[in-house]
């Protein structure tokens, strides 16, 4: 809902995209989890999603 919530905000004719930032982990996991309720291995799962998908984000700037 919130993707779709910004996508709407978006002005007439804007060329920006908006994008989870799980759309670059190249696992492939979009959605990233809270890992409130995982325990100490939920967060160490979030922590790696995360690292993926930071470095997918600068490869696809270029920056990396």
């Amino acid at each position: 809902a919130n993707l779709m919530d910004l996508t709407s905000l978006a002005p007439r004719g804007s060329k920006a995209k908006v994008q989870l930032f799980g759309d670059f982990d190249p696992k492939g996991d979009r959605i990233i989890k809270d890992p409130y309720y995982g325990g100490a291995a939920g967060f160490e799962v979030n922590y790696q999603q995360v690292v993926r998908c930071s470095e997918g984000f600068l490869k696809s700037l270029g920056m990396i």
